[in-house]
């Protein structure tokens, strides 16, 4: 058993960490990014040293490979959290990165019927 957060981190509270600790390791083009605009929309290009840092801030852990493949999959395994249809910009936060990393997300949440279902209790 075990518990995982149900959104993603958004680029606000990213900031938060990164301004709170002084981490250095800002995702690549950290600066370029518009926070008003984007701040809503899940962190991107955040490497795992970065991703332990900020679990570390508050309080928590990244989940072991076990972990995440049963969240992303449910005891089931099916492809994909919502089952077996292939990812949509209405599924998932899916982005044509010619336009830029944040310019096709959509805000964290923003996805209700790609949750997942029915999974690890």
């Amino acid at each position: 058993a075990f518990l995982i957060d149900r959104y993603e981190v958004t680029v606000d509270r990213y900031a938060q960490f990164l301004a709170a600790t002084g981490e250095a390791s800002a995702p690549e083009g950290w600066a370029a990014i518009p926070r008003g605009e984007h701040g809503a929309k899940p962190v991107a290009n955040v490497d795992w040293h970065a991703a332990d840092a900020y679990c570390r801030w508050v309080g928590r852990r990244l989940p072991t490979a076990a972990e995440w493949e049963k969240a992303a999959r449910g005891a089931d395994g099916r492809p994909y959290p919502w089952g077996a249809q292939s990812p949509t910009v209405a599924l998932a936060n899916v982005s044509n990165a010619s336009r830029g990393v944040y310019e096709g997300l959509a805000a964290v949440g923003s996805h209700p019927d790609g949750r997942e279902r029915v999974w690890c209790r």
